[in-house]
Formats: C-alpha cells, sequence, structure tokens
C-alpha cells in the first residue's frame, strides 16, 4: 500500500498533507489532484465496462484484442467470484465460441477466481475509501 501510495504522490496523482497541532503531528490526510481524479474515474469506467461485459455473458462483438488483459484487469478488480459464477453456468465451449475466450484460459481462471478475489484488495479500497469529498487515495 505504501508503494502504491508513494507512486501516486510522486507522479502526481495524490497529494498527502500533515496535519500539525502546536509540535505535535497529527494525521496525514491524502486528496486526489486533478490528475488523479481523471485516473480514478478512468479507471471506474473500466471498472463498470468490466461489471456489463461479465454481465452480458462476455458478448463484446469481438472488441477484445487480449482477453488475458481482461482478466487481469477483472482480477485486480476483484470481480473474479462474478467471472466464475457466470462462467460455471456457460459451458467452455460456448464461451469459447461466443465470445472468443481460449477454453483453456477459462479453465484456468475458475479454478483461480477465489484465490485471485482474496488478493485484489487495491482497487476496491479505493473506491471504498472515496466518500462525496473525496478525501482519500485514487
Amino acid at each position: 500500500m505504501n508503494d502504491s501510495k508513494n507512486f501516486l504522490i510522486e507522479n502526481g496523482f495524490l497529494v498527502e498533507k500533515e496535519r500539525r497541532l502546536l509540535y505535535f503531528n497529527l494525521k496525514k490526510r491524502q486528496h486526489s489532484t486533478i490528475k488523479g481524479e481523471k485516473l480514478y474515474n478512468h479507471l471506474k469506467e473500466y471498472f463498470h465496462y468490466l461489471e456489463d461485459l461479465i454481465e452480458q455473458n462476455f458478448d463484446s462483438q469481438n472488441e477484445i484484442e487480449s482477453w488475458e488483459e481482461v482478466f487481469t484487469w477483472i482480477s485486480l478488480f476483484g470481480l473474479a467470484d462474478k467471472v466464475y459464477s457466470k462462467t460455471k453456468k456457460i459451458p467452455s465451449q460456448q464461451l469459447a465460441i461466443q465470445a472468443g475466450i481460449p477454453k483453456q484460459l477459462i479453465e484456468t481462471y475458475k479454478k483461480l477466481a477465489s484465490f485471485l478475489d482474496s488478493f485484489s484488495i487495491g482497487f476496491t479500497y479505493a473506491s471504498n475509501s472515496m466518500n462525496s469529498s473525496r478525501s482519500c487515495c485514487v
């Protein structure tokens, strides 16, 4: 988490300020920059796109260039369980024909789904931390 936070600060996506009272450092507070807001909104749009893709049984009208990349992002966003729930209802053969997803990728992903979701805290943390004042992470 600290490496990610430091990367965001160093690259102008996040600003961190320390609140002080007299001579005591109280708490560090972060807020997004305009650049950080744009990144967050872009990631959130992609998150919703992936949710819709899963909901529509991966029907993408051949717009997906790399299913491996899509499944990587699905994992990072904590959507692996949704994929597992959907893919166990649809035969791998049908997904391979309908969406062009390699059958081996589907089978491997089914086996790893629960494991992958347990490690996808980054975006979920940021998403849950965002409130109306957007005082946290990007």
